[in-house]
């Protein structure tokens, strides 16, 4: 029953989300092409280059806000609305439910990144003068300078931060939708309400924890004997500064977490 679920969740949310995938990889490869013509470079007709790359931009903002909102509706309807009442009598636990609405919704924001991303990628191709295997070169220098991380372990380390915040994201705004079904009326306000609460807090502790991170980095770095440790130093800076932020977003996510699945499960109000 747990793999039905996944797929029917999975299928509903592909009809939509993955058209909208392919239109920004068709309007990137588009752009490819418009960028790789001398002609289009000069005169009247460079109206043409600028047109494509205003819509490429608005086709990025378009695929994260439709899929931000999409997603929050549809777990809003299929978990607190009248569509709930269907969700709550499937023979699977209140938490296999809300794993499965989480990790299909985290699959699909960060999808959703990875495709712009690679669009983006796509984009630059069209007026890049120099060679792939050379970018890479250059990138993993320039790296493994300031950071002390080689390209893959670079990449490895961002793979990670993305699907964390990702879990982060949802949580948070699916915890602020579990607070407002609690109300009978103005739920949806409510839910903002939670959702600006919750952020004020994450900023306050996010700033506090920052604070108390710099003036130790400071500390420590005053203490260094030559460039040469303070160099090695400044790599490990960005990699403790790196944790701290994972650990903080991870902290946050099981919060939202137990929030989300604690109300859900004593303390359902649907419709």
């Amino acid at each position: 029953m747990l793999g039905k679920l996944f797929k029917h969740e999975f299928s509903e949310i592909a009809r939509l989300l993955i058209p909208l995938n392919l239109i920004l990889i068709t309007v990137a490869l588009v752009g490819n092409v418009v960028l790789r013509i001398d002609l289009l470079q000069k005169g009247p007709l460079s109206l043409i280059p600028a047109s494509i790359t205003v819509v490429y931009v608005l086709t990025i903002f378009t695929l994260f806000i439709l899929t931000a909102v999409y997603l929050t509706i549809r777990f809003y309807k299929t978990m607190y609305a009248s569509q709930g009442y269907l969700t709550h009598t499937l023979p699977v636990s209140t938490a296999s439910v809300l794993n499965v609405k989480i990790i299909t919704s985290v699959f699909w924001l960060a999808a959703a990144f990875v495709i712009a991303v690679c669009s983006a990628f796509l984009l630059h191709l069209g007026h890049s003068g120099s060679s792939f295997h050379i970018n890479l070169t250059l990138l993993d220098y320039e790296i493994s300078t300031v950071i002390g991380l080689h390209l893959w372990q670079f990449f490895l380390a961002a793979a990670a931060m993305l699907i964390v915040f990702c879990f982060s994201c949802v949580l948070m705004v699916y915890a602020s939708l579990a607070v407002g079904q609690l109300f009978r009326q103005y739920r949806i306000p409510a839910a903002i309400g939670a959702y600006i609460v919750f952020y004020i807090i994450q900023q306050i502790v996010s700033l506090i924890l920052l604070m108390i991170f710099g003036i130790a980095q400071i500390d420590a770095f005053e203490q260094l004997p030559n460039q040469a440790s303070a160099i090695a130093y400044s790599n490990g800076f960005f990699q403790r500064l790196y944790l701290l932020i994972l650990v903080q977003a991870a902290a946050f996510g099981f919060i939202y977490y137990i929030l989300c699945y604690t109300l859900s499960k004593k303390h359902l109000n649907l419709e």
